[in-house]
């Protein structure tokens, strides 16, 4: 039996992401602001030197990585607790971006009550001499399982 798919969009409610569990499956259509560890840190460079976040990040979902084409890259390096902390202070709902396997990360994911997506289809990693921008794109029924739960709990697939 398949498992039935939820479907999101552009804005999402925190009330509905708190509702997901892991291993859910949902078709996000909408924004998302692209970062990768990088371009997280100009970002927050930018903010403390000018005294105010470049763009407003309220209630917006992060891909951890970027979109080229319609192809997702993914970052290999995964934020650290500091900057995911740095993006939920901000307001990002949720993360979309490689399997979360830490507890001292899902710990962060708890305590804000944020949820972190994983793309079921194939998507490839960033290369390493790369830098990329932050960026808004819109995706267009984006098919992502709930890997961490508002509540802490994972979900890995396989």
């Amino acid at each position: 039996m398949t498992k039935p798919t939820v479907r999101i969009k552009y804005p999402v409610s925190r009330k509905i992401l708190r509702l997901l569990k892991p291993s859910d499956l949902i078709s996000y259509a909408g924004k998302a602001f692209c970062f990768t560890c990088t371009s997280l840190e100009l970002f927050a460079k930018y903010e403390k030197l000018e005294g105010a976040p470049l763009v407003d990040l309220s209630q917006e979902i992060v891909v951890l990585g970027t979109v080229e084409n319609e192809v997702l890259f993914l970052d290999k390096r995964f934020p650290t607790p500091e900057e995911l902390e740095y993006l939920f202070l901000r307001g990002v709902s949720a993360t979309i971006g490689r399997p979360v396997t830490g507890s001292h990360i899902t710990e962060l994911y708890m305590r804000f009550g944020r949820v972190h997506f994983v793309p079921t289809e194939e998507f490839s990693f960033i290369h390493d001499d790369v830098t990329i921008m932050a960026k808004s794109v819109e995706l267009d029924d984006l098919i992502l399982y709930v890997n961490v739960a508002s509540n802490g709990s994972i979900y890995l697939e396989g």
